[in-house]
This record gives structure tokens, sequence and C-alpha cells, in this order.
């Protein structure tokens, strides 16, 4: 909701700078307010965000290094020895066999 708010702001400022005429701009006050507005509403939303979300999470590290050496992207490094074609089959083998890559080859 943060975001759409700010992206209408933002909308509302790009055409106020395009009326400009001479070096005069009537909408002036309302680029500024616009902006003022923005950089309110997102600095209040990342407070929220780490006050309600950030605050006390912690990272489960042997979950995050199974999946890591779990990954089929890890696949990606040996097309340039085999090729692009015969690295999708192996990693279409391992997801298929639902085996890790490094047991499959």
């Amino acid at each position: 909701m943060v975001c759409a708010h700010v992206i209408g702001l933002r909308s509302s400022v790009s055409f106020a700078c395009t009326q400009g005429h001479f070096q005069l701009n009537v909408y002036n006050p309302v680029i500024i307010h616009n902006t003022l507005d923005a950089i309110q509403l997102l600095s209040d939303a990342i407070k929220s965000f780490d006050r309600n979300c950030l605050i006390g999470i912690k990272a489960n590290l042997k979950r995050i290094k199974e999946l890591l050496n779990n990954s089929l992207m890890l696949v990606t490094p040996l097309t340039k020895i085999i090729g692009y074609d015969l690295a999708s089959k192996v990693a279409l083998n391992a997801y298929n066999k639902n085996i890790s890559l490094k047991d499959l080859v």
C-alpha cells in the first residue's frame, strides 16, 4: 500500500515538473509537498517494518546451507565444461530422481 501511494505521489511530481514555463513553475508547492510526503511515508514504513518484522529474526544457517548445497542452480558452472544441453539434462535428472547434483555427477 505504501508503494502504491509513493508511486502516485511520484507520478504527480513528474507531471508537475513538466508544467514549468520560463523557469517559473507554479506547481512547486505540489512538488515539494508530495516529495516530503513520500519521504515521510517511506520513513514510517521502514520503521514499522523494522519494529514489527525484522527485530528478532534469526537466520537458520543449517537450513540455508542445506538448500544452497542442494540447489539445481549449481549446474550453471558446468555449462562451460559440458555444454548447456548436457548440463540441463543433468539438472533435470537430479530433479526427477530427487537427489543432489553432487551425488548425481
